[in-house]
Formats: structure tokens, C-alpha cells, sequence
């Protein structure tokens, strides 16, 4: 009997962050190497980077013009913003204007990203703790289609946010 105890427990303790994610915008691919979730972020890049490492992350960006960003790394990302305070449980849409959530694929260069957003799709994540796990499904109009799934550590370094 304490064997059965023993294993849900085991397996909360080895979480371990995954990310898949398959197809590519505008020819480029994006190939997960960390991910982060926190206030009404959902993170993912092509580059290394620890919880500390997330500031340049923001609300929104424009799709027309070169959006500043606070690192001079370059890497490639997808980003969801919710438009509560914080990530939200259970199945959500994902469009341009009037949504839940919104995403974006970016291309960041000399603290600069170039962005392109996601016409439709939509995300489903649970949360367990400082643990989210989700898929989801983009297309970025003519652009291209994004899918995947995930399992994400929480980083403090992406603030819940002060207002809605």
C-alpha cells in the first residue's frame, strides 16, 4: 500500500520542463530549448536562457514596425499573452483582436523583434503548482502553423499584471 502512496508523489517531484513544437512561420522553425510560464506569459525560445534571463518579455508587440526589447541576445520565440493577470486554466482562442489570449512569433535580433501574430488557434493548459501543461495550435495567416505541446516551470520573473 505505501507503494502506491509513493508513486503520484515521485512523479510530481520529477517534473522536468518539455516543449515540442512542430511547423514554422515564414520558413523559420523553432527549435524549444526553455520555457517559462508566469503572470500572463507563456514562453518559448530557441535559446538558453534561465528564469532570470526574461525580462525583455512584454505585453504586445506591432507586427508592422521592429519592436524594442530589453536583451541583446538573438534568438527566435513564441509568446502567449493572456489578457487576465495571469495564465488561465481550460481551452482558449487565439485571434488578432478581442481575445483570451494572443500569440506571437518572434524574431529577435540586436534588442530588436520582429513579430509576427497568430490569426487563429488556440491554447489548453493545465496548471499543477509552479508546473503548466498544454497544447496548442496557431496559424499565423499565410505565414504558416505552429503546434505543440509543453511541460513548464513557473519563472517569479514574469510578473502576474497590476490591472485588467
Amino acid at each position: 500500500m505505501r507503494r502506491l502512496l509513493l508513486i503520484p508523489m515521485l512523479a510530481i517531484a520529477c517534473k522536468s520542463t518539455s516543449v515540442s513544437v512542430d511547423g514554422d512561420v515564414d520558413g523559420e522553425k523553432l527549435s524549444a530549448v526553455s520555457a517559462f510560464w508566469g503572470g500572463p506569459y507563456v514562453v518559448i525560445t530557441d535559446a538558453e536562457f534561465e528564469c532570470i534571463d526574461m525580462p525583455w518579455v512584454r505585453e504586445d508587440y506591432e507586427t508592422d514596425d521592429p519592436n524594442e526589447v530589453s536583451t541583446e541576445a538573438s534568438f527566435k520565440a513564441l509568446q502567449f499573452t493572456y489578457e487576465s493577470s495571469e495564465v488561465e486554466e481550460g481551452k482558449l482562442s487565439i485571434r488578432t483582436k478581442e481575445a483570451p489570449a494572443y500569440a506571437w512569433f518572434l524574431e529577435v535580433e540586436n534588442e530588436e523583434a520582429d513579430a509576427t501574430q497568430a490569426t487563429s488557434g488556440s491554447i489548453d493548459l493545465t496548471k499543477e503548482d509552479d508546473w503548466v501543461e498544454g497544447t496548442f495550435e496557431l496559424t499565423f495567416g499565410n505565414a504558416g502553423e505552429l503546434e505543440g505541446e509543453f511541460v513548464i516551470e513557473k519563472c517569479a520573473n514574469l510578473k502576474k499584471r497590476k490591472y485588467e
